[in-house]
């Protein structure tokens, strides 16, 4: 019997962020990976950085910084209660 795995992931963040759209223009850029060793604070710089003029978005910034880890920093943000953080 095949077993079907079904999988709903619900971010940290509000889920209401995924039914907005992203701004006009914008283009996911790809992120430095950060795999939770070395300096943290210096990851999140770089990561601000390249939002370049979408860095002020605070709601973009929290749907796009997983695309940023990698890991067990990735595995330490999937594992964040749903709706956890809100800035």
């Amino acid at each position: 019997m095949n077993k079907i795995f079904l999988f709903n992931h619900r971010p940290p963040y509000p889920s209401e962020l995924q039914q907005r759209s992203f701004p006009k223009g914008y283009f996911s850029p790809t992120f430095t990976l950060y795999n939770g060793e070395g300096s943290a604070r210096e990851h999140v710089s770089r990561f601000l950085e390249t939002l370049g003029e979408h860095e002020g978005d605070f709601d973009l910034r929290l749907r796009e910084f997983s695309k940023s880890l990698t890991g067990r920093a990735y595995t330490w943000y999937n594992n964040l209660k749903p709706n956890s953080i809100h800035t």
